[in-house]
């Protein structure tokens, strides 16, 4: 008997023994599982990533060149249309710069101050529009004596 409960006792050893094995096996493919997993998840993010910037840089490439395209050669009045664009905000910082230290009354409390600013973007908005009709105007061809020809008159055929 004592030799029965030795053999059960040692197949019971051996048994736990396989089964953590096993158990400890599992552990470690679950593990390995999961570090591929992230990885791989980490590796579609840096792909979708450079994917995205590779687009944008190459949008932002074909806008810029679009650009240089538009603004180059016989588009001088769109150049100059462009320039007057991106200097709109200092010449209505030139108006307002006009009054600065000023001393001002303003009898109708932020309404007044309003109209105040109101007024100064109107006034770089007419400064603007008057610069782009001239510039409108030395771009229409010239007759011989330097005037403009009037482009309602059709052209006569001397």
């Amino acid at each position: 008997m004592a030799e029965a409960n030795r053999d059960t006792t040692l197949l019971n050893t051996e048994a736990e023994a396989a089964r953590s094995r096993q158990l400890a096996a599992a552990e470690a493919d679950a593990r390995r599982a999961s570090a591929q997993g992230a990885a791989d998840a980490r590796r579609a993010e840096a792909e979708a990533e450079a994917f995205a910037q590779r687009t944008t840089s190459a949008a932002e490439a074909e806008a810029i060149n679009a650009r240089a395209e538009a603004l180059s050669g016989d588009n001088q009045p769109l150049i100059a249309a462009n320039k007057l664009v991106d200097m709109l905000p200092s010449l209505v910082g030139a108006a307002a710069n006009g009054i600065s230290g000023s001393n001002l009354t303003v009898l109708n409390g932020s309404q007044g101050v309003n109209e105040m600013a109101v007024g100064l973007a109107a006034q770089g908005l007419s400064i603007f529009d008057t610069l782009r009709h001239s510039l409108r105007q030395s771009a229409l061809p010239t007759n011989g004596n330097g005037s403009h020809p009037d482009p309602a008159d059709p052209p006569s055929g001397n």
